[in-house]
């Protein structure tokens, strides 16, 4: 069920009552603004409110007849390809700039129409770049390998908001099964002498799973582990999709078509159903295990998730690292301190050869 969001008026906000991006003020860009939900002036600060609907709704999946709603979603953006790292980037029709926001290049070309599915909904960006800056600062300074010394002197050389896009998969499932599994078993005889027994035990039987909001990315430059890397989303704040969350942002164009990113929820999937079979049984290995599954109900949408960019150099290197732009957790990408490592390395070592000397010492007493 789709619910209104009804925003308290100020003095300095006002409805937004056309589709121009100019403030009605002062005539300067208007941008999103994370913190009052509304587009904002950056010249004189005035706040512009427009509806926005709170959604997560789905439509059913069939992938033999897709719907490519484009409408206003081509007409109010363009397409630009970046010559250099290969992202399809969407940018806001009038947006002042056109450079990668990936790797700055200006060397980006324009596609006239935006081919494929409008996004259905958009989690917006929760905090601006000054912000967002500040909470990785801190959020650095909580992992305890990156190098005490970027702690301290951190300092972003870029920083942009980008909206990636994912599809959203639910669906219920029914599976039977049948299989064999092992169970390893140590026995002592009469003398004293251990030998080792593998006893094998037949299973089979039926198991239901119901999966909900399941995320595949779709990007060019963000790759599947660092994405795992800064989940979770929170969809309960999926927004209708608006144009104006994207004012003053980025957003990619899906890499991926829908039936391929539903082959990887997929395998996310009957590797969950496989996993919830096999933790009913104790066992030690599996000799072999057949899964014959039924799916119904499925659904899926097309998600623009928020994240952050961060470029910065440390030792003369250049890093870029991903933050979720609704949590602010940060992903993958941080330099290691080698000295951490070899510290807890050396503990660990340490505590190794400790048991290995007092389990001898029990067994020779």
């Amino acid at each position: 069920m789709w619910r209104k969001i009804i925003m308290d008026l100020d003095t300095e906000q006002k409805e937004l009552t056309s589709s121009s991006s100019k403030c009605a003020n002062c005539g300067s860009e208007l941008f999103f603004d994370p913190k009052s939900k509304g587009l904002k002036c950056n010249s004189c600060g005035s706040i512009f409110n427009f509806p926005i609907t709170v959604s997560n709704e789905k439509h059913d999946l069939n992938l033999s007849k897709q719907s490519f709603d484009t409408d206003n979603w081509a007409e109010e953006n363009k397409m630009v390809k970046c010559q250099t790292c290969g992202a399809t980037v969407v940018v806001n029709g009038l947006a002042l700039t056109q450079e990668c926001p990936y790797c700055g290049s200006k060397y980006v070309i324009e596609i006239n129409n935006i081919p494929g599915l409008k996004p259905d909904c958009v989690i917006p960006f929760k905090f601006d770049k000054e912000e967002a800056c500040r909470i990785f600062k801190e959020g650095i300074k909580k992992k305890f390998f990156v190098p005490s010394k970027l702690k301290k002197t951190f300092k972003a050389e870029s920083i942009k908001g980008i909206y990636i896009p994912s599809f959203s998969f639910d669906g219920d499932t029914s599976s039977s099964y049948n299989g064999v599994l092992t169970r390893t078993k140590t026995v002592t005889d009469s003398k004293g002498r251990t030998r080792t027994e593998v006893k094998t035990f037949n299973i089979s039987g039926t198991y239901d799973y119901d999966y909900k909001n399941i995320l595949v990315e779709s990007c060019t430059q963000i790759d599947t582990d660092q994405f795992n890397s800064v989940l979770p989303y929170n969809l309960a704040e999926s927004c209708l999709f608006d144009n104006n969350f994207l004012r003053g942002y980025y957003v990619e164009h899906y890499n991926d078509s829908l039936d391929k990113c539903y082959d990887q929820a997929n395998d996310i999937v009957k590797s969950s159903i496989r996993s919830g079979i096999l933790s009913q049984y104790t066992y030690d290995g599996v000799q072999y295990l057949n899964i014959d599954t039924d799916y119904d109900n499925e659904k899926y949408n097309y998600q623009l998730l928020p994240l952050y960019y961060v470029n910065f150099v440390y030792r003369n290197k250049n890093y870029c690292t991903i933050m979720n732009g609704q949590t602010g957790k940060i992903g993958k990408g941080l330099p290691i301190s080698p000295i951490k490592v070899s510290i807890v390395a050396g503990i660990i070592l340490i505590f190794i050869i400790v048991v290995i000397i007092l389990f001898i010492n029990y067994y020779n007493s």
